[in-house]
């Protein structure tokens, strides 16, 4: 094999140790949400000490999530970094404004319901798909 096969593959093997360690962090977040949202009510009946930690669980594996993907982030090459980072720029802007505008319609009384942040995160998830896909097909 010559050097540039190896370090083709040593960069291969990174990114695949890299996306497997962040999908591991984001599922153990998402299960901490899970057990955090749900665990006062249907396991341990409020308990405060264990809510507690069940919360602070999830602040910590949300944190964790969040470096393993700066880590994960800095693995790729500069148009990768560049599409995650103006894809990350255009879901910013958008849920900004989009989410004010949400809230505005509940208070100038166009909308009897309540903003919902569950609406907001589902917002946040298909804007970026749809910049990542965009910005992909624009580089490509």
């Amino acid at each position: 094999m010559t050097e540039k096969n190896i370090d083709q593959t040593d960069y291969c093997t990174d990114r695949i140790k890299s996306y497997r360690a962040n999908l591991f962090w984001a599922v153990l977040w998402v299960g901490s949400t899970f057990l955090a949202s749900f665990g006062p009510r249907l396991i341990w009946d409020y308990a405060t000490v264990s809510t507690v930690i069940a919360f602070l669980a999830n602040l910590t594996f949300g944190a964790l999530m969040l470096f393993h993907t700066i880590q994960h982030i800095k693995l790729h090459d500069e148009l990768e970094q560049k599409i995650f980072y103006e894809s990350t720029a255009i879901t910013l802007g958008a849920v900004l404004v989009l989410s004010v505008s949400y809230e505005l319609l509940e208070k100038i009384q166009l909308t009897s319901e309540q903003p919902e942040v569950g609406l907001v995160i589902v917002m946040i998830s298909l804007i970026f798909i749809a910049s990542q896909l965009i910005l992909r097909r624009k580089y490509r």
